[in-house]
C-alpha cells in the first residue's frame, strides 16, 4: 500500500506492507514498515550507496533513534538490510566507514537531505559475518566450567558449527534431534559442534543439553541476550547457526532442520549413519523409560 505523506518539502509517497495471519483464535492484519530513502553518502572522498528505514512506521525520518542507516561498505552495489549485517546503522549512533568515525548531523523529515560530520567516538567498524568472509573468534567459559576457545577448538575440524540456541526456546527444541544426529554422525568425521546457550539459568541449560543427549560443548556465561559470544555475532533471534570451515571462514548462516543436514552432507559425505540411528535408539529408551517412571508415580484409581 502506497500513502502520500504531506512534507515541507511537498507530498511523497509511502509505503507500507500488509500481511493476514490467520489462527485458531482470529484473524489478523498486520502491517511493516517498506518505506526508505535512497541515496549516495560520501566520506574520505568516496561515495558509498545508502538507505534510510524509518522503523517505526511514522511518515517521519529525522527521529534518529527510530531509524536504520545502511551504507555499501564493501561497495558491490548491494545492500544486506538485515539486522545482523556489517552494512546496519542505528540512525543515531556514530558509525565507522573504514576508519573514519561519523554521525549524522541533520536530517530532513522526508528523509531526502542527509548530512553528516565527524565524531569523536571510538566506533570499530562493523565486520561482515555473511557466507565468505571470516568469523570471529572468541574465548568463553563452558557450561561445565571449563573454557572454550573456538581457534583451540578448531583444530583436527573440518567444519566446526556454532549453534546459538536456549533452552526457554520453542523452536531451539525442534533443532535438537538434528543437531544430536549430527554430533554423532559426524563427530569422528570431521564436524564439531558448539553451542552458544543464551539461557540466564545454567541449570536449566545444564539440563536441556543433558536429557536432549547434546554432548557437545556449550559456551554459556549467564547473561541470556547480552551473552557476549551472541553480541559478536549480532545475534538476535534464536536458534541461529553459522558454519565455519577449518581457516574459520563461513560458509553458511542461518540453516536449520534438513537444510543444515544437507549441507553437511555435501561436505563430509555419509558420515556414520549407524552412531546416528543409535543416539535415536538411545534418546526414545531413555523417553520411555521417564515416561514409566511418571506412570509409576501416579496414584492408583480406585473402582
Amino acid at each position: 500500500m502506497i500513502i502520500d505523506v504531506d512534507y515541507e518539502s511537498g507530498t511523497l509517497p509511502y509505503t507500507f506492507e500488509f500481511y493476514r495471519f490467520k489462527s485458531r483464535l482470529r484473524d489478523a492484519v498486520l502491517y511493516y514498515r517498506n518505506s526508505a530513502r535512497e541515496g549516495m553518502l560520501t566520506s574520505d572522498g568516496k561515495q558509498y550507496k545508502i538507505v534510510i528505514l524509518d522503523e517505526n512506521a511514522d511518515g517521519r525520518f529525522d527521529d534518529l533513534d527510530q531509524g536504520s542507516l545502511y551504507i555499501d561498505l564493501n561497495a558491490d552495489g548491494k545492500l544486506v538490510c538485515s539486522t545482523d549485517s556489517a552494512e546496519c546503522h542505528k540512525l543515531g549512533q556514530p558509525f565507522n566507514i573504514h576508519g573514519k568515525v561519523w554521525e549524522v548531523s541533520t536530517l530532513s523529515p522526508d528523509g531526502t537531505r542527509l548530512t553528516i560530520q565527524p565524531s569523536t567516538a571510538k566506533v570499530a567498524m562493523r565486520r561482515y559475518l555473511e557466507v565468505g568472509y571470516e568469523a570471529p573468534v572468541f574465548a568463553a567459559k563452558g557450561l561445565d566450567g571449563k573454557p572454550i576457545d573456538l581457534q583451540r577448538e578448531s583444530k583436527g575440524a573440518k567444519y566446526i558449527l556454532l549453534d546459538f540456541w536456549a533452552s526457554w526456546c520453542g523452536p531451539c527444541r525442534v533443532e535438537y534431534p538434528h543437531l544430536r544426529r549430527l554430533h554423532a554422525r559426524y563427530q569422528d568425521h570431521g564436524l564439531k559442534i558448539i553451542g552458544v546457550s543464551l539461557d540466564s539459568n545454567q541449570e536449566k541449560a545444564t539440563q536441556a543439553a543433558t536429557e536432549e543427549l547434546l554432548d557437545y560443548r556449550h559456551a554459556y556465561d549467564g547473561k541470556g541476550w547480552q551473552n557476549e559470544v551472541a553480541a559478536i555475532y549480532r545475534v538476535h533471534s534464536i536458534p541461529r547457526t553459522y558454519l565455519l570451515d577449518s581457516n574459520l571462514k563461513i560458509v553458511g548462516k542461518g540453516l536449520r532442520g534438513e537444510r543444515l543436514v544437507q549441507r553437511i552432507e555435501e561436505l563430509l559425505g555419509e558420515g556414520d549413519v549407524t552412531a546416528a540411528s543409535a543416539i535415536d535408539e538411545l534418546f526414545e529408551s531413555r523417553q520411555q523409560a521417564k515416561a514409566s517412571a511418571a506412570d509409576d508415580k501416579k496414584p492408583g484409581s480406585v473402582d
